[in-house]
């Protein structure tokens, strides 16, 4: 059976999700926001014409189009073409005003290392009240090392200002491991005189595979990134299907007995299949295969039931799975035994406190749960049961509750399920055809 990926909500509905007897099927998912972003805003840095296959507009990545439009770039959005425009950093608007980033912090971090080397901009960096409870200044303070003149609203957050002037070169380590970080920092240094990047835990490498492809010299190896100053040239990505929006299904087919889920063209670079690796552990069959090469990695997933083992996710393992950590804790609380995951702070200052809200939502449906500072135990085997669920603004959380509900006795309502639209376009909809109809959508 293949699957439409067509959206299946639209603002202000609710989902109903029912016991299944397993997934079935085979589905696209939508590209890979955290590749696309990167592209869009390459795509503004080049001068040229830059083309992205297997990217469209929405709610994912608006931001950065609406940015980078500001800064005097023009783009044309088909169903699966993004054409980016773009005169060049040297020719960009000086005072493009306020660039709302709405809610994608990506866009907004970016934004910074961007905009800080260009002499003679200003500009106001801003998005909606949940990027506003967002850290920027794990950005702006590695920026400001650098030379950048970069001001924050009070407890580092935005709105944020920036005027562009010369930067030094530098030497900087990472704080916080953070791939947004990174790529802001090697934006600065691309458009000043260079700098050094130095993280000890590693993050998703997208930005060191896709510059290079823009024309920028980098040399990375053993955790240390360097890259010098120069112009970008225009280039072609494929974007493959989003790597944590295929680890949603493929966990939900972990758990669930007598399951087979394929997903054509999803990504498989290794910095962001690591949550594979945990399902693997807690017993799931899952296989990826590599179908075409560079600069990012393309394939088929195939992804059978299995989930029965505990697992502790800590340290650099946690850093890389990050993002699928609510959908991992659930299918951790269908696998008997004690686990664990740790060193996970950084989901406190997410869309929301996923710490707080995966461990209320998964007791509120008989699991038992400790919430740590800077993580979960999750004493898994217990039968769940169906409850009612805030989604909050939360896309992780939305498809997480919903992927809990197909494992439950009774009914499970998360509501504000739109939520999910900002990374997985119809989520619910492919979710309900795989499950043959577990998943009922109504409107608020």
């Amino acid at each position: 059976m293949r699957l439409p990926h067509e959206p299946a909500t639209v603002p202000g509905v609710r989902v109903v999700v029912t016991r299944a007897r397993g997934l079935q099927g085979t589905v696209r998912v939508p590209g890979d926001k955290s590749i696309a972003h990167r592209a869009i805003l390459f795509g503004a840095v080049a001068r040229g014409r830059t083309c992205l296959f297997g990217a469209r507009a929405g709610d994912a990545v608006e931001p950065s189009i609406a940015c980078i439009r500001a800064l005097g770039a023009h783009v044309r959005a088909g169903p699966e073409l993004l054409e980016i425009a773009s005169p060049g950093r040297d020719a960009w608007v000086r005072r493009p005003g306020r660039l709302d980033c709405a809610g994608s912090a990506t866009t907004a971090r970016l934004l910074l290392g961007m905009l800080a080397p260009v002499r003679g901009v200003e500009a106001d960096v801003d998005g909606d009240t949940t990027l506003r409870r967002r850290p920027m200044g794990r950005v702006a303070d590695p920026l400001g090392a650098m030379g950048a003149q970069i001001s924050l609203s009070p407890g580092g957050l935005l709105p944020a200002r920036v005027i562009g002037r010369a930067l030094h070169d530098s030497a900087l380590a990472a704080h916080v491991p953070s791939a947004q970080v990174k790529t802001a920092v090697l934006l600065a240094g691309l458009g000043g005189e260079g700098v050094e990047w130095t993280e000890a835990v590693p993050t998703r490498d997208h930005t060191e595979r896709l510059l290079p492809h823009f024309g920028a010299r980098i040399e990375a190896e053993a955790g240390r990134i360097r890259i010098r100053p120069g112009a970008l040239h225009e280039a072609h990505v494929h974007v493959p299907g989003d790597a944590s929006a295929a680890a949603v299904l493929a966990a939900a087919a972990a758990i669930m007995p007598g399951s087979h889920v394929e997903i054509p063209d999803a990504g498989v670079n290794p910095t962001r299949t690591r949550a594979i690796d945990v399902l693997r552990r807690m017993g799931a069959r899952i296989d990826l295969e590599t179908l075409a090469a560079g600069p990012e990695p393309r394939g088929r997933w195939s992804c059978r039931d299995g989930a029965g083992m505990p697992v502790r996710v800590e340290g650099a393992e946690t850093a890389a799975v990050v993002d699928e950590l609510p959908v991992l804790a659930v299918a951790a609380a269908c696998c008997p035994g004690r686990s664990e995951f740790r060193d996970a702070a950084e989901l406190r200052v997410k869309e929301s406190d996923r710490i707080a809200r995966v461990a209320a939502g998964l007791r509120a449906m008989g699991a038992r749960v400790e919430e740590l500072a800077d993580g979960l135990v999750v004493e898994g085997g217990r039968t769940l049961h169906g409850a009612r669920h805030d989604a909050a603004d939360d896309h992780r959380l939305a498809m997480a509750f919903a992927v809990a509900g197909l494992a439950a006795d009774g009914e499970t309502v998360v509501d504000g399920a739109e939520a999910s639209e900002v990374s997985f376009p119809g989520f619910f909809g492919v979710l309900g055809a795989l499950t043959g109809g577990a998943v009922r959508v109504e409107r608020e």
